[in-house]
């Protein structure tokens, strides 16, 4: 929304009240008047015009806030509610020059202040009209911080008071770094009571800056449900790094938490893009409104492992591990083996640089197997793209043992599995069909340069046991081998399952495997096949 629209609206509805038939204010206490015209009403209809001309419709709603001076403030309470740029709220305060200036890449211009010599702390800046249309802001996505020079940012941060939020009602923030700007908000412009959603990304150039807000979060903000700190897109010699600093700052952060909250902070998610120790697995396993959490597993055990308490985890949802290796990490088996929550669906576990070796997949997929949790699980993906081993006498395959303590999840409705090699046998593809009743999607991905390809009736046991499977992915497959015959499936009870698409690559011809497909799953929509390249 452009400072422009803002006006309009304005000045459309004061000019409207003040040449309004006087006669329209004689039934203003009337009951009808009050039904058809309440703010409620108004706002919803406010809400109609924008979602129709998506969000365009600016004129409409001022020619709807003249029936009502109380309507204005409906009007500009819709309008401002979401907003996706600075500068609109910035161009509020009087006083100043703005020039603009295309951007590089073509793509929209870029804002900035000319800047009075006076020393900005010492300009008194007229922040009356910044401070009423702050307070209607409730949702702020910062996706392109280029739209206004850094000094600019630099300016407004020095020039507006520490004191006074920049969005003192602000429910939800998503702040992103674009083309390497440093743009990270110091804690005073959005810590407020209010907030319950922090969402960011910080290079390792913002390291400092984040861990302050790290310490102003829990004291500024007690209601804080959920927080994501990402890397940028971005060069990786621009990510955040371990560091004892950020690792001391964020366990105070969690310590905070518990001590402000009295033992049940609000915290619902977590997203992180930096490794964290035992130490702070430990405290996050004492929030029991955590639902989502996604971490980065830190390479560096601790000495002596302290058990998790007991209820460890007790709401959690979705868990996401991101970590270098599996060899030698302790952290990842304990961590599953401890989770005590009965309701844990979404499970996802990527290994970034070092692939393991079978042996220790089975024990990862074992501990799965024992859980309390196995009987919630519905979607499990587990990644292993890497080609490089810490052990170059193991082979990187991954063979139906290891893959046989999933079989315990039995409500599994997703299963996807990268890894260098995957070996099945022809029984092995009749086994995984009949062992997940709701399954709805399989992807098993091979990485390696050389993969283990499979004759594409193998595929069959899939359309006549697994009656709810709608996708296929992954499975490198060629003909069918002459003259080999598969066993009788006289037990299957779907002759026509309703698998709906098949992506795969394909050694041999693919017309030949399209038509077998077309024969087998009677219900295909999509069939996307592509010669292998490997």
């Amino acid at each position: 929304m452009s400072t422009s629209d803002i006006a309009s609206v304005e000045s459309a509805s004061e000019n409207c009240l003040a040449q309004r038939n006087d006669i329209m204010a004689l039934y203003e206490s009337s009951p009808v008047y009050r039904v058809l015209f309440n703010e409620d009403l108004f706002e919803n209809v406010v809400r109609l015009l924008l979602g129709l001309g998506k969000g365009r419709n600016h004129g409409s709603v001022a020619s709807l806030a003249c029936a009502s001076r109380e309507f204005m403030h409906t009007a500009l309470r819709v309008l401002w509610e979401r907003m996706w740029s600075l500068v609109p709220l910035l161009k509020t305060v009087p006083g100043l020059v703005w020039k603009s200036s295309p951007i590089n890449s073509g793509d929209g211009v870029q804002w900035h202040v000319v800047v009075p010599q006076d020393d900005p702390t010492m300009l008194a800046l007229d922040t009356a009209a910044f401070r009423r249309y702050s307070a209607y802001i409730k949702c702020f996505a910062w996706l392109t911080n280029d739209e206004i020079t850094p000094g600019t940012f630099k300016f407004f941060g020095l020039a507006l008071s520490s004191v006074r939020p920049w969005f003192p009602s602000i429910r939800s923030l998503v702040w992103f770094e674009r083309r390497m700007v440093v743009t990270l908000p110091p804690v005073w412009v959005f810590g407020v009571p209010s907030l319950e959603g922090f969402f960011i990304t910080a290079s390792r150039y913002e390291k400092w800056t984040l861990i302050n807000i790290l310490k102003g979060l829990p004291e500024r903000c007690p209601d804080l449900q959920h927080l994501s700190i990402q890397n940028p897109v971005h060069p990786e010699d621009t990510r955040l790094e371990e560091s004892s600093d950020f690792a001391a700052a964020f366990t105070g952060f969690l310590h905070k938490c518990i001590e402000i909250s009295s033992g049940a902070p609000n915290l619902r998610t977590l997203l992180l893009c930096v490794p964290i120790q035992w130490e702070d697995i430990m405290t996050l396993a004492q929030m029991p409104r955590l639902e989502e959490l996604a971490i980065h597993v830190s390479k560096e055990e601790p000495k002596d492992f302290e058990a998790l308490p007991v209820f460890a985890f007790q709401g959690l949802l979705i868990l996401k591990l991101c970590l270098e290796t599996l060899g030698g990490h302790g952290v990842v088996v304990r961590l599953l083996d401890g989770i005590g929550s009965l309701r844990l669906k979404d499970i996802d576990v990527s290994i970034a640089h070092v692939a393991p070796r079978e042996r220790m997949v089975h024990q990862l997929f074992e501990t799965l197997s024992r859980s309390a949790y196995r009987q919630a699980v519905e979607r499990l993906a587990y990644k292993a793209a890497a080609h490089q081993t810490d052990d170059s006498s193991q082979v990187l395959s991954v063979s139906m043992c290891t893959l046989q303590p999933l079989l315990q999840l039995s409500n599994l409705a997703s299963l996807s599995v990268t890894v260098p090699n995957l070996y099945l046998e022809m029984d092995d593809f009749c086994t995984l069909s009949k062992a997940w009743p709701h399954l709805t999607a399989i992807d098993l991905q091979q990485t390696a340069g050389i993969t283990y390809i499979f004759p594409v009736d193998w595929l069959a046991p899939f359309a006549l046991y697994s009656l709810k499977l709608k996708t296929i992915t992954g499975i490198d497959v060629m003909e069918a081998i002459p003259g080999e015959s598969l066993a009788a499936f006289t037990d299957a009870p779907n002759p026509a399952t309703p698998v709906e698409a098949v992506a795969c690559g394909v050694y041999e011809d693919k017309q030949s495997v399209r038509d077998y497909l077309g024969v087998d799953f009677f219900f295909l929509a999509t069939c996307h096949v592509d010669h292998s390249q490997r």
